[in-house]
């Protein structure tokens, strides 16, 4: 009743059979989720190179954006 809901950031991965995804969640006591910022990186499976390998790098990249690119975004959204 008093004081607002606290409110928290969190990060997401999601690993699919085709693709990479993450995002920057804010969740609060109350209310829905609000994404603050997501991305997908898709891996193509190549012939001959490992499915475990091609997942790694996509996962690679899939935290370089979140660093470069979704933290500023983060940053401005909840000054954290």
């Amino acid at each position: 009743l008093f004081g607002s809901p606290r409110k928290k950031t969190v990060a997401l991965i999601d690993i699919g059979s085709s693709s990479v995804a993450g995002a920057y969640a804010r969740i609060q006591d109350i209310g829905a989720p609000e994404i603050i910022y997501s991305v997908r990186v898709p891996f193509p499976v190549k012939s001959g190179k490992l499915v475990s390998t091609i997942m790694l790098d996509a996962l690679d990249e899939l935290g370089r954006l979140l660093v470069e690119k979704g933290a500023p975004i983060l940053r401005q959204e909840t000054g954290s």
